[in-house]
């Protein structure tokens, strides 16, 4: 910090409410030049707050509430010379702290409440002090000791007093008699000053030879000229009486002004110069808004001089040729705003500046030859065209303005030779656009012209041109290539066009690489590709405003690195998840948002739920943005679910049919040796066996159990019911009524099936074979055996020729001679109940072998013959055994199986 403040020389607090009390020193800062403590709000000062800073030279407490300073506030700052008091609360001059600003030169009390301009005893010492400004203050008479210490003052400084709006009423009149190099006096804008007072103060003025400036104009005076009748002695080089309603000037009035150089009527009423006529000398005269209608040549001829003449807002209606030819040393001729109808301008080599706009001209012409002009001013004129070479004499020439003309040719040489720097045809009649040897200029303005047509060639080798306006035109299209050239183009206008969106910006605006500034605002564009702006890096400014743009994207920005303003207002934004981009790019953007603090410059537009809201509020719903993701999320689970389903259902079958080939194979019971021959000798409880044999275990009639002893291993049963296990399996017992019970069931359901006609032989039979059922007999004799065989042979293919023996024998090449192939749709046929049968065996190839006398059954395999008894058990064909399954027919238990 003590190296930041050693070194600085100026200190700028301005507009930062330190007030209102400023009490605190400032450090040391040895160097500083300059504090400037403005717009602080500031009511009272410390005494000591300057005084580490002794070089200070430029003090400003402008546009505070100060009313008085501490008679020590500038002990140490001895070497002020520039003192800004302006726009304060000061009722009275400081006097005692102003002792030590020795070297004072400016003394800006303006803009307070002053009852009196009085210098007081401190201002003896500030000798050097050069400028008073007292204007805008409220004090209204000045004593004859208002400059009584001045006469200490040093001398040979040219002095100047501002009294400017004071409301002054009266002024001693010997009051400036003894003031020192007095050299501007201003009393403007006091009309309360009486006529006679301001006489007599003319008249002790006249013989201060350092008066060279006289400002009284806004005295509301219009016969003030006379109060010059009597000057003779006066010197004064520039006077101002503008604003007084004078109209008419004497020439006798101003008899004695011989050495007038500059002469400001303007603001008042005269019609003609004729009392000017002494004024030889002037090379300063500004008569504007009054009302003269004629230059006349005996007028001008005086004004040898003339140097500057304003003429602007009069009545005139010519300018000669010959009246404008006296002014050889004419340097700026401002005659706008008349109603001139045609200028020939005369060969004035002195001649830089010309306005003449705001006149009725058809015709301006320029003289063949050197002219030293640069400025051209001939806007709001009715030209209509402009010929070739018209500026070629003019080599300084830097601006022509022909704005607001009826122009709608352009020679192609127009603007050869020299080429003005800048160049404005805004507001004409121009439709097409082509090279008009402009090669060399820097600024073109085409604005407000019913430009519809572009040449390729009409910016053809400018490269020098900076600025371009072509706005408010009626272009719908540039081609590719036009701007070719512009390799210098900065700033780039083209508002209130017809583009629409299907001109191609990219390609128009790549060769602009130096482009900084760009306005396609009032376009009806509707869309903006992103590459539009893709070889603009240099851009610093963008408008978009009142165009149809529902979307922009960011990623049009993305080459751009020093983007500092754009302007996208009131346009009708569609405020969607394509926004969303836009919104977020806003929100954390550096670049300055114009328009910002507008109502609805950046509202949305749609949809309605949304209308109102800024564009960079404005918030989505969830998955609105992702529609797409949400379908697929629901198709996906459903899919899923689905498959999910499927997959479990089929799991679920695949587990059903499992659990029922388990329960099938759980259904095939394996009796021991004993209880089968046990069986054979009971077979009067066949019919409940085979019942009984559904179950998981067979039942056995506890009374019948001392018939068994000798066959079933030796155990203790119980009074209960009692378990056995052999092989893995149980045995029942139970009670011998409900078993008797069970045996007639069984009988009566056997000859319901037995009354049932054979189709092919008229016997009765099974019926439930026609329903996929297993066959089964009615009786225990040879003739019911004897009819299931022919049935059987009938139903699965055997010729009628053939009894039974000679079909057995003729299959004993088979693997199992006595099995014999059935179709799956009618299941197995089943062993007559009367023979109780043995398994031999079960091949090894299947499964391991049990027990040669162990009935086992192997699911879709079929059963082995029983080689004791000449009877068939079904063997179930391999083959067949999978057509059954790939037909997803379920298996069915046969009545073989059941019984088993």
């Amino acid at each position: 910090m003590t190296n930041f403040t050693s070194t600085l020389t100026e200190l700028h607090l301005t507009n930062i409410n330190l007030g209102p009390t400023l009490s605190q020193n400032f450090p040391p800062m040895p160097k500083l030049e300059l504090l400037d403590l403005s717009k602080n709000g500031i009511y009272l000062l410390g005494s000591k707050i300057l005084h580490h800073l002794p070089n200070l030279k430029t003090l400003i407490l402008k546009e505070n509430m100060v009313s008085t300073l501490a008679p020590s506030f500038f002990e140490q700052n001895t070497k002020l010379e520039y003192l800004d008091l302006s726009k304060n609360k000061f009722s009275a001059l400081p006097d005692h702290c102003m002792k030590y600003l020795r070297k004072l030169k400016v003394f800006n009390i303006s803009y307070n409440i002053l009852t009196s301009p009085s210098l007081m005893l401190g201002f003896q010492q500030t000798k050097n002090l050069q400028v008073i400004d007292y204007s805008q203050n409220k004090f209204h008479y000045f004593a004859p000791d208002t400059f009584l210490f001045s006469d200490q003052w040093n001398r040979g400084i040219g002095r100047h007093i501002n009294l400017s709006y004071c409301n002054i009423k009266n002024i001693y009149p010997k009051v400036f008699e003894n003031f020192p190099d007095l050299v501007s006096l201003s009393l403007s804008g006091n009309p309360l000053i009486l006529r006679e007072n301001l006489t007599l103060l003319l008249a002790n003025i006249q013989n201060s030879s350092s008066l060279k400036k006289l400002d009284l104009s806004f005295l509301n005076y219009p016969t003030i000229t006379s109060a010059f009748a009597d000057l003779q002695q006066i010197t004064i080089k520039e006077l101002d009486l503008s604003g007084n309603k004078i109209d008419s000037i004497e020439a006798i009035s101003l008899q004695y002004l011989s050495t007038l150089h500059i002469f400001k009527v303007n603001r008042n009423k005269l019609k003609t110069l004729n009392g000017l006529v002494r004024l030889g000398n002037l090379r300063y005269l500004d008569i504007s808004y009054n009302q003269i209608n004629k230059l006349h040549i005996d007028y001008v001829k005086t004004f040898f001089k003339m140097e500057h003449f304003i003429g602007h807002h009069n009545k005139l209606l010519t300018v000669s040729r010959e009246e404008l030819l006296e002014w050889k040393g004419l340097r700026y001729l401002d005659i706008s705003h008349n109603k001139l109808e045609m200028l020939n301008l005369p060969m004035v080599s002195s001649l830089e500046t010309l306005y003449v706009s705001h006149n009725k001209l058809r015709s301006l012409l320029f003289p063949v030859g050197t002219m030293a002009l640069k400025t051209i001013d001939a806007s709001n004129n009715k030209l209509t065209s402009m010929v070739p070479f018209q500026f070629s004499g003019m080599q300084h020439i830097h601006l022509v303005n022909y704005s607001c003309n009826d122009i709608t040719m352009i020679h192609e040489q127009t603007f050869k030779g020299y080429t003005p720097k800048k160049i404005d045809l805004s507001g004409n009649k121009i439709t097409k656009l082509d090279h008009y040897g402009w090669e060399f200029a820097t600024e073109v303005y085409l604005r407000n012209n019913p430009l519809k047509k572009i040449s390729i060639q009409a910016f053809y080798h400018m490269f020098s041109l900076e600025i371009l306006d072509l706005g408010h035109n009626k272009i719908k299209e540039i081609v590719p290539g036009t701007f070719k050239h512009l390799k210098n183009l900065t700033t780039l206008l083209l508002s209130d066009n017809d583009f629409g969106s299907n001109t191609d910006f990219g390609r128009v605006f790549n060769p602009l690489l130096q482009l900084k500034h760009l306005d396609l605002s009032a376009n009806a564009l509707t869309v903006l590709n992103n590459a539009s702006l893709k070889k603009n890096p240099n851009l610093k400014s963008i408008y978009l405003t009142f165009n149809n743009l529902t979307k922009i994207s960011p990623a049009m920005f993305s080459a751009i690195a020093k983007l500092e303003r754009i302007d996208f207002s009131l346009n009708p934004y569609v405020c969607d998840c394509s926004l969303l981009p836009l919104r977020d790019w806003l929100r954390k953007t550096s670049a300055e948002l114009h328009n910002v603090h507008v109502k609805r410059a950046y509202a949305c537009n749609n949809p309605p739920s949304r209308k109102g809201i800024n564009i960079w509020d404005f918030e989505v719903e969830n998955f609105e943005c992702h529609k797409n993701l949400l379908y697929l999320i629901i198709f996906g689970s459903f899919t899923i679910f689905v498959v999910v389903s499927i997959t479990i259902l089929a799991i679920a079958r695949y587990i059903h049919e499992k659990c029922k080939q388990r329960r099938i194979a759980k259904n095939f019971k394996m009796l021991n040796r004993y209880t089968i021959d046990w069986v054979q000798s009971r077979d009067q409880i066949n019919p409940l066996l085979t019942e009984n044999l559904k179950k998981k275990s067979p039942s056995v009639c506890k009374e019948e159990q001392p018939k068994l002893k000798d066959k079933l291993p030796q155990e203790n049963p119980t009074e209960a019911e009692q378990v056995k296990k052999e092989n893995g399996k149980e045995n029942i017992y139970v009670n011998c009524q409900e078993l008797q019970q069970m045996r007639q069931n069984m009988q009566s359901k056997i000859n319901r099936r037995a009354m049932t006609p054979d189709p092919y032989s008229g016997t009765k039979y099974n019926s439930n074979v026609h329903n996929h059922r297993r066959h089964s007999f009615a009786g225990n004799n040879g003739e019911n055996y004897e009819r299931s065989w022919q049935y059987g042979r009938r139903a699965h293919g055997i010729p009628d020729d053939r009894s039974l023996t000679q079909w057995r024998n003729q299959n004993q090449n088979r693997s199992s001679a006595s099995m014999y192939h059935i179709y799956p749709d009618f299941g197995y046929s089943t062993l007559p109940t009367r023979y109780p049968t043995y398994v031999d065996s079960w091949p090894n190839r299947y499964s391991k072998k049990i027990s040669d006398s162990v009935l086992v059954h192997r699911p879709y395999q079929g059963y082995q013959y029983l080689q004791q008894y000449p009877y068939y058990l079904p063997q179930y064909n391999r083959h067949l055994a999978r057509s059954h399954l790939r037909r997803n027919v379920p298996m069915r238990r046969s009545a073989t199986a059941q019984w088993l």
